[in-house]
């Protein structure tokens, strides 16, 4: 997960020991259009409060019982630190409760210099146990959803009060990936109230506290006074579910609201024609795709991934769902990422080839699929599952639709009990950290992949130093698997927003509202 960089007393961005990790080359930018008659006065509002209209809110209380969604990011991220964070617009690691960080020679120990002076939003302060707490939990608590960014840390240990030395079994080159993101609780808290209320009291070092939380409803946010870096103008950031889009519109137009997430892309006229509301939008680096997990039938059969890959029409699903907020990949990574490989022509529509392959496989009848998605999750996922489904049938299959909870999808991808299902990925600087985190075999569960050629593939770009040889790798790895069917890529999300006109905001890539960006400006 990637927060976005936050306004900070010190800015020192440090470049140390990002061996092998790539830049992203095309992913910032932004820009804003506005309806009729939009005016303010450039003044900021000192303490206002700001209320957001986001699409869901996170599936649990512990903060690590989720794998990182945009709109859990705006909680959490408010409220917590992590020790480092990728930022998209400097395409470099930002310090946050690490000031500088290095890896030894051979990429297997990493170490963290920590920030000083820093309180937990209770006055307590931030040490080196904190951080040894919050990674061991991450990785051990039966709960958690980042164990897998983990797997190869064998050993944690802090030598002094300022420093936490990480240990892994195998040179990992892109490691910072693993750990940027990953936000920091109190170690006090949990040991003095215990786990339960710890949860729900969130004491974290962000520049934002928990003043309540009615679920289902809203977060509500106040400015955290022990912040370590630049308090925010906002006083208030009250983060207000409304799930239907049509809703989280209305209530930016009548005021209820002041930022909305996910806007629609059908929505944008009207948005540009409405006096006091304006679109905001920046490139995204989301993947919206569909992965295989093979070692549940019948997705272990190639013929049958090869099949549904050739039934859907890729072109035509994101050309006529998403109406140019989507950008159609040509192979598993978006063609600005490190990785990429110039050579992919993009994905092969060929129905009738399906066909043939479905009456092969089942003798003449329909062979059974399941296709699951957590429906109204993500921008246009309702119309993309229609279509999927109807194209699936047209060449033969007889296909199942589920679609459970977000949260009980991705708790069963992450345990490897989904088949054949449609997700997203963001949050990610190459392609080594999304092909790992899916293909790997041995570091998650999410499609349960074992290739041993591509295994060895990964395991050594992980270990390479260089990163001409590592991007040389990660092509190869790449095109398995396009070749093995591995998945069905669609494209990257373009990050839709809307907001009122007196918000002067310019949203990351990394899709969530960070409350120290935002000023409220007279009108």
């Amino acid at each position: 997960m990637t927060l976005g960089s936050r306004k900070r007393r010190r800015t020192v961005l440090i470049a140390l020991a990002t061996a092998g990790v790539f830049a992203l080359t095309a992913c910032n930018g932004g820009s804003g259009s506005g309806g009729a008659g939009a005016t303010s006065s450039g003044v900021i509002v000192q303490d206002s409060t700001v209320t957001v209209g986001e699409q869901d809110e996170p599936p649990s209380w512990n903060i690590y019982a989720q794998s990182g969604t945009g709109s859990g990011n705006s909680q959490w991220g408010n409220i917590f630190d992590a020790l480092l964070d990728w930022n998209y617009d400097k395409k470099e690691y930002d310090p946050y409760l690490a000031t500088s960080w290095e890896s030894s020679a051979d990429l297997k120990t990493w170490t963290f210099h920590l920030r000083q002076g820093v309180k937990f939003s209770d006055g307590t302060p931030f040490t080196v146990d904190d951080v040894l707490f919050s990674f061991d939990r991450m990785k051990n608590h039966p709960d958690s959803l980042m164990a897998s960014h983990f797997a190869h840390v064998t050993k944690m240990e802090a030598p002094d009060q300022s420093t936490v030395v990480l240990h892994l079994d195998t040179p990992i080159a892109s490691f910072l990936s693993d750990i940027e993101g990953r936000m920091i609780v109190s170690k006090h808290a949990y040991d003095t109230m215990g786990e339960d209320k710890a949860n729900h009291a969130m004491i974290g070092t962000g520049p934002f506290k928990l003043e309540s939380w009615v679920e289902g409803q809203q977060m509500t946010l106040v400015r955290n006074d022990n912040f370590w870096g630049d308090k925010p103008s906002v006083q208030k950031l009250v983060l207000k579910v409304i799930p239907d889009d049509a809703a989280r519109l209305a209530a930016l137009k009548s005021g209820e609201v002041q930022i909305i997430r996910e806007l629609p892309s059908q929505d944008i006229p009207t948005v540009k024609n409405t006096p006091g509301v304006k679109v905001v939008t920046n490139p995204g680096v989301r993947i919206l795709f569909m992965p295989f997990n093979p070692t549940i039938k019948p997705y272990d059969d190639p013929r049958v991934r090869e099949a549904i890959s050739k039934a859907i029409d890729v072109h035509t699903i994101v050309d006529g769902v998403f109406d140019g907020t989507v950008t159609e990949m040509k192979g598993p990574m978006p063609d600005f990422i490190p990785g990429a490989d110039p050579s992919w022509k993009g994905h092969v529509y060929d129905p009738e080839a399906a066909k043939a392959l479905v009456q092969e496989i089942g003798g003449g009848q329909p062979v059974k699929i399941t296709f699951t998605s957590a429906t109204g999750n993500y921008p246009g996922d309702t119309q993309v599952n229609q279509v999927v489904v109807e194209q699936l049938k047209a060449v033969g299959f007889d296909v199942q639709f589920d679609s459970p909870d977000f949260a009980v999808l991705s708790a069963n991808q992450s345990k490897g009990k989904v088949g054949f299902y449609l997700i997203t990925k963001g949050g990610y600087q190459d392609a080594g950290a999304v092909y790992t985190q899916y293909w790997l075999a041995g570091q998650s569960k999410r499609t349960m992949w074992d290739d041993p050629a591509l295994n060895d593939v990964l395991t050594k770009q992980a270990a390479e130093p260089d990163t001409t040889k590592r991007e040389a790798l990660l092509k190869d790895a790449g095109n398995m698997l396009v070749d093995q069917d591995a998945a069905i890529w669609f494209g990257t999300y373009e990050n839709l927003w809307a907001t009122a006109d007196n918000i002067k905001w310019q949203p990351n890539a990394g899709e969530w509202i960070n409350g120290t960006d935002i000023d409220v400006l007279q009108k």
